[in-house]
């Protein structure tokens, strides 16, 4: 991966961030400004989807650039290998 590479992996945090919180925007609006009509369980469902989120957030905030880097040097290092 290159620098471009490093641009894209915080682009997806950036972006995955963004809609955590218009989905919790979403849950607490349905939890507040609808009353009897299922939004207990529909921002119940919101939210699960939420945490399934910030999962996965947290495992994108894991990932080091660098070892992309490497990773991907790595690959097309093996590809100019194998087309030999």
């Amino acid at each position: 991966m290159t620098s471009r590479g490093s641009n894209e992996l915080r682009e997806y945090r950036r972006e995955l961030r963004d809609i955590i919180n218009s989905l919790k925007n979403l849950e607490f609006s349905l939890r507040n400004d609808f009353k009897n009509v299922g939004n207990k369980q529909c921002a119940d469902s919101v939210n699960s989807v939420i945490v399934k989120y910030e999962s996965a957030l947290r495992t994108l905030n894991s990932v080091n650039a660098s070892t992309l880097d490497r990773l991907k040097k790595a690959s097309d290092d093996a590809k100019k290998v194998s087309y030999r």
